[in-house]
């Protein structure tokens, strides 16, 4: 299971707790309300830096691509 999915499961579990745990606590639930928050604050930024590295890889192998395409036209046309 990779981290995204254990750190989402986390955050739903202590999303859970701390609705269960506000009417009988409302300071132990803020608590885990506010580190649910923080999952889920990182869980995005996982997201947004897979996101970003993906479309830079992309973006480097469609320009490796395309040099290797250009070479091999300009290797016909001089052939």
């Amino acid at each position: 299971m990779n981290s995204l999915v254990k750190a989402t499961l986390i955050s739903t579990v202590l999303f859970t707790a701390s609705s269960v745990q506000a009417n009988e606590n409302p300071i132990t639930a803020e608590i885990s309300n506010l580190i649910s928050n923080a999952i889920s604050v990182s869980i995005k930024e996982v997201k947004q830096n897979t996101l970003e590295s993906v479309a830079k890889t992309l973006k480097l192998e469609s320009d490796k691509q395309g040099k290797k395409e250009a070479k091999k036209d300009k290797e016909e046309n001089n052939g």
